[in-house]
C-alpha cells in the first residue's frame, strides 16, 4: 500500500471512529476528515477501493450526528461543490435526510416545492426571470411539472389551450399549448389571448404580477377562459385577488405530487387550488369535482 493510500485510510478510519465519539460535531467531522478526502481523489484510496464517489459516500452514515438544519445545509452545499457527481439521493442517505431536503438545502431560499410550481416555476423567494419560470431549485433535477392528469382535465374544460405564459419546451410535452412563453420570453409583456393555462412563478412580487395580468386579460375578454393553478395560500393578497375574479375554484383533496424530469414525484407541504375564469363553469365543476371540492365565485 502506498503512502497516499495509507494516509487516506487513516483519515477514513478516523472519520468513522468519530461517529462514535460523544459531542463530536458533524461540522468538525466533515471539515477535519471528510472534506480532505473528497476535495480531490483521496477517497479512491480508502478501504478496498471504491468504484465511484456515490459508493464511497454510501459507506458513511453521518446521520448519527443529528445535525441542525443550518449546519447540514453548509455541508450539503460543500459536498456538491467538491463532488458534483454525488447524487442528491446519496447525500441524503449519508446525512439521514431525503433527497427533497437535500434539494431544498442546495437551493437555499428557493425551495423546490415550497418554492416552485408544477411547471417548474419559482414559488417563494428570489427574483423572477423568464428562465426561472421553469427551473426548480433542485440541483440535479431542475424542473418539476404538473402531472398530466390535471393538465388533461384543464384541456377538457377549455377545449384547447391557446396559451401557457409561464412554460418551457419540456413542459409543453404535456401542456401542448398553441403558444407559450418560456426562457427567452417575458410572459408578463407578451400578449395573452384565448384559452389560457397558467401555473405561475410564485416568487413575490412576480406571482401577483402574473395574477394581475390574468385577471386583467380575463376582464377585458382577451382571455376568453383560463385555468390557474396555485397553492391554496388563502392568507395572501394575490389569492384573494384571483378568487374575487374567478368564476369557480377547486380546492384539491390532498396535495398534488409534482413530477420531476426523471419521472419521480414529490408533494409540497400544502394543498393546491385551481381557479376557473370564464362563463361556463359546468365543465370545470364536472372535471375538477373529481379532485377536490368546487366553490362558486367568492364575491
Amino acid at each position: 500500500m502506498n503512502n497516499g493510500a495509507a494516509n487516506a485510510n487513516q483519515v477514513y478510519g478516523a472519520l468513522n471512529e468519530s461517529l462514535h465519539i460523544a459531542r463530536f460535531s458533524l461540522e468538525r467531522a466533515f471539515s477535519t476528515h471528510l472534506e480532505p478526502l473528497i476535495s480531490g481523489e483521496a477517497w479512491r484510496e480508502c478501504g478496498a477501493g471504491f468504484e465511484d464517489i456515490n459508493t464511497f459516500m454510501d459507506s458513511l452514515r453521518l446521520d448519527k450526528f443529528k445535525a441542525i438544519a443550518g449546519e447540514r445545509k453548509k455541508i450539503v452545499k460543500r459536498i456538491k461543490e467538491l463532488q458534483p457527481d454525488v447524487s442528491n439521493r446519496q447525500i441524503g442517505r449519508t446525512l439521514g435526510v431525503d433527497h427533497v431536503t437535500v434539494g431544498n438545502d442546495l437551493a437555499g431560499e428557493n425551495s423546490p416545492l415550497n418554492g416552485k410550481n408544477g411547471n417548474g416555476a419559482q414559488i417563494d423567494s428570489g427574483e423572477f426571470s423568464p428562465a426561472a419560470a421553469h427551473r426548480t431549485a433542485f440541483t440535479g433535477n431542475y424542473e418539476w411539472y404538473t402531472p398530466a392528469e390535471y393538465v388533461e382535465r384543464a384541456r377538457r374544460v377549455l377545449g384547447v389551450i391557446d396559451l401557457d405564459p409561464a412554460s418551457s419546451p419540456l413542459a409543453q410535452e404535456t401542456v401542448k399549448a398553441q403558444r407559450y412563453f418560456c426562457e427567452e420570453d417575458n410572459g408578463l409583456d407578451g400578449e395573452w389571448r384565448g384559452r389560457i393555462w397558467l401555473n405561475p412563478p410564485y416568487a413575490q412580487p412576480t406571482i401577483e404580477q402574473f395574477i394581475d395580468k390574468l385577471v386583467e386579460e380575463a376582464g377585458t375578454g382577451r382571455a376568453s377562459a383560463a385555468i390557474l393553478l396555485t397553492h391554496n395560500s388563502t392568507d395572501t393578497a394575490w389569492f384573494h385577488k384571483a378568487a374575487a375574479a374567478a368564476a369557480a375554484i377547486c380546492f384539491t383533496r390532498g396535495r398534488i405530487a409534482f413530477v420531476d424530469t426523471a419521472g419521480e414525484r414529490a408533494a409540497p407541504p400544502q394543498g393546491q387550488a385551481f381557479f376557473y375564469f370564464g362563463h361556463d363553469t359546468q365543465p370545470f365543476e364536472t372535471e375538477f369535482s373529481q379532485v377536490g371540492f368546487v366553490v362558486g365565485a367568492l364575491r
